[in-house]
């Protein structure tokens, strides 16, 4: 009987020391959804020589050609020990490869930027990684300590449809949403998934771009289309028209984003 009690208390120990192994390190990063649920968590900016900083850490994985957006969102609780202020929940956000040490992108504030946030922040990119490869995500604190939210969302746009066979023209018509210049990537895509053309630009802030499928496509006259970007999930809108001079036959393929899991 004491062998039994022994060993229960033992491996309770055992399993609450790793339920509760803190995220503060790559090695310890929790592992989170592209388009899941908000995750929270106190980050602090320590004080020198004193408190060393609460860092967060997360992981997940991405596809190449895809792009996506982890940003945060502060005063999630009602938190007595946070200083309340217009500048005082500031965010860091910082992407890494799977080594947890080349970053890929950071972000230190999206004022000024649609949509907007305050001191948070909000870092973007295309991933041109393989399809599967690991990421790190750290979000600290430049100022104090207090509650934070950060999510990580796929903010590639899809359509189905485009054709270019006979005298079909397929145009993807592109509109910039945000006040800041956007990095975009056009994929065409086969019927069986396979790339057969890529074009890349930048749209002016609410500005707008007209792109041939005609230009950029070889090998196939009909498949799919995606937009990969630099910015907000809901910084472009876009739409591929396909039509026929002769015909007259015209029908739009709208772009969305993909749904969380």
């Amino acid at each position: 009987m004491r062998r039994l009690v022994l060993f229960t208390v033992l491996a309770s120990t055992v399993l609450s020391t790793a339920a509760w192994a803190d995220n503060t390190s790559s090695a310890t990063a929790y592992s989170i959804a592209v388009g899941g649920t908000p995750v929270e968590a106190l980050v602090d900016s320590g004080t020198p020589l004193v408190v060393p900083p609460t860092d967060r850490w997360y992981t997940t994985h991405v596809s190449r050609g895809r792009s996506y957006c982890a940003e945060t969102q502060a005063g999630v609780r009602f938190d007595p020990t946070t200083v309340t202020g217009p500048e005082v929940n500031d965010t860091v956000v910082w992407i890494y490869q799977a080594d947890a040490t080349t970053l890929i992108v950071s972000n230190d504030g999206v004022s000024g930027e649609e949509p907007a946030a305050r001191s948070l922040s909000r870092a973007c990119f295309r991933s041109t990684l393989p399809d599967g490869s690991q990421i790190f995500i750290k979000v600290t604190s430049d100022k104090g300590a207090f509650y934070t939210r950060m999510r990580i969302v796929d903010t590639t746009r899809y359509s189905d449809w485009f054709f270019i066979a006979g005298d079909y023209n397929a145009f993807t018509l592109i509109r910039s949403t945000v006040n800041f210049n956007i990095l975009y990537t056009v994929e065409w895509r086969d019927m069986n998934g396979a790339i057969v053309g890529t074009a890349t630009g930048t749209l002016a802030p609410h500005g707008g771009v007209v792109v041939d499928a005609r230009t950029f496509v070889t090998g196939a006259t009909a498949g799919t289309v995606q937009i990969a970007h630099d910015r907000a999930e809901s910084a472009i809108v876009a739409s591929t028209t396909v039509l026929s001079g002769t015909t007259g036959l015209s029908f739009d393929a709208p772009f969305a984003t993909r749904q969380p899991w």
